[in-house]
């Protein structure tokens, strides 16, 4: 897994990367949903509840961002997105 972080167009990038497997095209667009799960037995041995990338989504979004996800076998990147804010003076 690698991560980086960099400024593009006055917006902050998070990308988070890894080599793994990749995700199904067919299941990729309903990642970002409430209780969706690459994994479709919902058993909890092979995974959690599917709310962590819905909740990741409702972040990023209500800070005016994006989030998004491109795989293929064995490649797959999320990218974060966020608006950045010019730095202020701390106060003396």
């Amino acid at each position: 897994v690698t991560a980086s972080v960099a400024i593009d167009d006055g917006h902050a990038v998070v990308r988070i990367a890894d080599d793994g497997p990749g995700i199904d095209p067919a299941v990729a667009n309903d990642l970002f949903e409430r209780f969706s799960r690459a994994d479709s037995s919902r058993a909890r041995q092979t995974g959690g509840t599917g709310l962590g990338l819905s909740i990741a989504k409702a972040i990023v979004t209500a800070h005016g961002g994006t989030i998004s996800v491109d795989s293929a076998p064995g490649s797959t990147v999320f990218t974060v997105r966020l608006p950045a804010r010019p730095a202020t003076p701390a106060a003396d």
